[in-house]
């Protein structure tokens, strides 16, 4: 059965997948189940022919696999440093790996499916990917409902705003004023400098997926962390006192500027910080 989705237009989409059959397979998928919102415009096969179908083609969506015979999915990314940065393009990928998704955040990648996967799976997982897409792309009507108004041209102050909906309404939000996320019972609460504070009607799976493009990473169960506030690690090596600090004066007592990271996100965390110790 086709998901039911209410898109503003269809997505161009790459597929960049070196095992023919696969490819195959997944254009087929798409088609079945994703006809009228995705078109599949074209198809490359290694590092160099996605980054020139990319160039040509400017796809909204690219689905992209890892080990290619000239390099690894990253590689085109990398190739479009702009157009991922300023989230012009939206990125699914698809691998047999899985320890390509500790790289992921850096490349702003939106949705990561291991090969293997479900059939429902790979629906619900297309399906949260074109809601990502609508919100990024389609301002005037957003899929997710809690998403009033994204708008991705930068401000003279590099600033990208949203609009997201609280129990009173709805309040323009940067997410590079946010210093983290946190789960709450109510939704999820954004916590900005100076104890001020805003709870947004949105699950935190589904904030982290849209302040992911602006240097956030989730490092806990509860929390999604902007990486620009760092201030110094603490005990990465030790799960259980591993914590990120916030810069000091930015948190407003009595909340404390430690924030744990959580045992399923510690290696993530541990690669983002060697990363940037190795710069």
């Amino acid at each position: 059965m086709m998901p039911k989705l209410t898109l503003s237009r269809c997505y161009r989409a790459v597929i960049i997948e070196d095992d023919f059959e696969f490819r195959k397979e997944l254009h087929l998928r798409l088609t079945w189940y994703f006809r009228g919102s995705v078109e599949i415009v074209a198809e490359a096969g290694s590092v160099a022919s996605g980054i020139k179908a990319v160039a040509k083609h400017k796809p909204d969506i690219i689905f992209l696999d890892m080990e290619l015979p000239d390099g690894v999915g990253y590689d085109v990314l990398d190739a479009f440093r702009d157009e991922v940065m300023y989230n012009k393009v939206c990125t699914l990928v698809i691998s047999a790996y899985e320890q390509y998704l500790k790289g992921g955040f850096r490349h702003r990648i939106a949705e990561y499916l291991l090969k293997g996967f479900t059939e429902q799976e790979f629906v619900d997982t297309i399906t949260h990917l074109l809601q990502i897409a609508e919100a990024q792309f389609a301002p005037e009507k957003p899929a997710l409902s809690t998403v009033i108004e994204p708008i991705t041209e930068m401000t003279d102050e590099d600033e990208a705003y949203v609009w997201m909906t609280t129990q009173n309404g709805s309040v323009r939000v940067s997410p590079a004023e946010c210093l983290y996320c946190e789960a709450d019972s109510k939704g999820t609460n954004l916590v900005f400098p100076n104890g001020r504070h805003i709870i947004v009607k949105m699950l935190l799976k589904d904030v982290e997926k849209i302040f992911r493009p602006y240097g956030f990473l989730r490092i806990h169960l509860s929390h999604c962390i902007n990486l620009s506030v760092v201030e110094r690690t603490h005990s990465l090596n030790n799960p259980k006192k591993a914590s990120l600090e916030i810069r000091h004066g930015l948190i407003k007592p009595p909340n404390s500027s430690l924030i744990k990271v959580g045992r399923t996100y510690l290696k993530v965390v541990q690669s983002h910080f060697q990363h940037i110790s190795n710069k």
